[in-house]
C-alpha cells in the first residue's frame, strides 16, 4: 500500500511539474508579447512625438511668418498715419489760408454789381440748353428709368417737338435791393434799405439761417427773382394730328415745369457771371425757406403776373420764385427743427393765426 501511495504521489508531483512547466511557458510567452507591445508602443510614441515636434516647428515657423507680416503691416500703417497727419496739417494750413482769403474777399468784394431785369415776355429758345432731362423724367413718373429706355426716348422726342413748336412763352423779372440782417423779438430778419422788404427768417435749432449770409453792419445787394412759363396747349386747330398737337397733357405739364426751372438755372448762371462771385437762389417753400407765404412778399415786389392760391401755390404751376443771394460761401440751410421761442416770434412777426401756422409751417418740428 505504501508503494502504491508513493507511486500516486510521484504521479501527482510529475503532473504538477508539467503544469508548472506549462505555466512558466505561458508566462514566458506573455512576457515576450508584453515586451513586444511595449516596444511597439514606444515606437508609436516616438513617431507621435516626432510628429508633434514637426507640427510644433511648423506652428513656430507659421507664427514667426505671421508676426513678420503683422510687423510689416504695422510699419506700413505707421507710415500711412504719418502721411495722413502730414496731409492733415497741410490741408489745415491751406484751409486757414483759404479762410483768410475768403474773409478778405467777403470784406472787400463789391456786391452791388447786379442790375434789375425788367419784366419781360420772350420765347424759350435760350432755355433749351438748361433743360433738366432728369427732372423731366421724374415729373413724367419715370425717374428710375434708364436714359436708353425706349419710352424715355419717345417722351424726349415728344418734348423736343413741343418746345420747337413755339407754343411756350416765358415771363421773368429780377429786382435787387440793398439789404441787411437784423434781429427782432429773438427772430432773424432780412430788411431792405427802402423799407419795401421785411422778411422774418426761421433758424434751424442750433444751426444756420439764410439771414446769416447778409451783413449786420452795412447794406448788401440781395435780389428777388420770379419766372413763369405759359402755353403748351395744342398749337393748331382741334383735330390736328401733327406731332406738337398729339403730345399728351402729362408731357406738356412736365415740359412747362422744367422750362420754369431752366429759367431759374439760366438766371443763376447769368448773375454769377455778372457778379464774379458765388450766387445761390433759394426757392421759397423749400427747406431753406419753408414758409410758402413769403411768396406774397416777393411777388408783391415784381410784376410777372404770377398768381397765388389760398395756400400760396403759384399760378400757373410752371412758375418759380426765389431770393438771389451773393456770397462766396453761400449755402442752403435745412430748416426742419426750430426753437419754440423763435417759432412764436416768427409767427407773431408774420401776423399768423393758428390756422396760418398750421398751413404754412405745419411741417416744422417745434422744440
Amino acid at each position: 500500500n505504501s508503494k502504491k501511495e508513493i507511486d500516486e504521489l510521484n504521479e501527482k508531483i510529475k503532473g504538477l511539474e508539467a503544469e508548472k512547466n506549462e505555466a512558466e511557458e505561458k508566462h514566458k510567452k506573455a512576457i515576450e508579447e508584453f515586451n513586444i507591445s511595449i516596444k511597439k508602443s514606444s515606437n508609436e510614441n516616438e513617431d507621435k512625438l516626432k510628429k508633434l515636434e514637426e507640427e510644433k516647428s511648423e506652428a513656430e515657423e507659421k507664427h514667426k511668418k505671421e508676426v513678420e507680416e503683422l510687423n510689416e503691416k504695422i510699419k506700413k500703417l505707421n507710415e500711412e498715419s504719418e502721411e495722413h497727419t502730414r496731409l492733415q496739417e497741410l490741408f489745415r494750413k491751406r484751409g486757414e489760408k483759404s479762410t483768410i482769403e475768403k474773409r478778405k474777399f467777403t470784406e472787400q468784394f463789391d456786391y452791388n454789381k447786379l442790375q434789375d431785369i425788367k419784366s419781360q415776355t420772350t420765347g424759350i429758345d435760350e432755355l433749351k440748353q438748361h433743360f433738366d432731362w432728369r427732372l423731366f423724367r421724374a415729373v413724367c413718373g419715370m425717374g428710375n428709368a434708364a436714359e436708353d429706355d425706349e419710352r424715355v426716348a419717345e417722351l424726349r422726342k415728344e418734348a423736343e417737338t413741343l418746345m420747337d413748336s413755339g407754343c411756350f412763352t416765358l415771363t421773368l423779372q429780377a429786382r435787387f435791393l440793398d439789404c441787411r440782417r437784423t434781429v427782432e423779438q429773438g427772430c432773424d430778419l432780412i430788411i431792405s434799405r427802402d423799407g419795401s422788404l421785411k422778411l422774418p427768417m426761421l433758424r434751424q435749432k442750433g444751426g444756420n439761417c439764410l439771414a446769416d449770409l447778409l451783413p449786420v453792419d452795412g447794406w448788401r445787394q440781395m435780389g428777388v427773382f420770379a419766372a413763369k412759363v405759359e402755353g403748351g396747349e395744342a398749337p393748331h386747330h382741334q383735330g390736328c394730328r401733327c406731332g406738337a398737337c398729339a403730345v399728351p397733357d402729362l408731357v406738356r405739364h412736365a415740359v412747362s415745369v422744367c422750362l420754369a426751372e431752366a429759367a431759374s438755372c439760366r438766371a443763376g448762371k447769368l448773375f454769377t457771371e455778372q457778379s464774379g462771385c458765388k450766387v445761390i437762389m433759394p426757392g421759397i417753400g423749400y427747406s431753406c425757406c419753408p414758409d410758402h407765404s413769403v411768396k406774397r412778399d416777393l411777388l408783391g415786389l415784381l410784376d410777372t403776373g404770377i398768381g397765388l392760391s389760398a395756400s400760396c401755390a403759384m399760378i400757373p404751376d410752371a412758375s418759380v420764385c426765389t431770393l438771389v443771394i451773393i456770397h462766396p460761401e453761400g449755402y442752403f440751410p435745412d430748416i426742419r427743427e426750430v426753437d419754440n421761442v423763435v417759432f412764436d416770434s416768427y409767427c407773431k412777426l408774420r401776423a399768423f393765426s393758428e390756422q396760418d401756422s398750421e398751413l404754412f409751417l405745419g411741417q416744422i418740428k417745434v422744440l
